[in-house]
């Protein structure tokens, strides 16, 4: 499922770009890479060379269209 995180914390805006295992870790092959955004958090978790989730934390509000499925 690809889509928003679904967490409803006010001040997340992460986005699913793979499924995720339910309550599980990615297991090996993953890694979490910190940006430098000028504000806020981007932190990016990739799998085997694939970005899996993008967390964004604590960052302006993005336009919201109705771009999730």
């Amino acid at each position: 499922m690809f889509g928003q995180c679904g967490c409803e914390d006010d001040f997340c805006q992460s986005i699913r770009t793979a499924d995720h295992p339910q309550g599980q870790p990615y297991g090996s092959g993953h890694r979490c890479v910190p940006l430098s955004p000028s504000e806020g958090m981007l932190i990016l978790d990739v799998v085997d060379g694939r970005i899996m989730y993008i967390e964004i934390l604590e960052r302006p509000p993005m336009d919201r269209r109705d771009t999730w499925t």
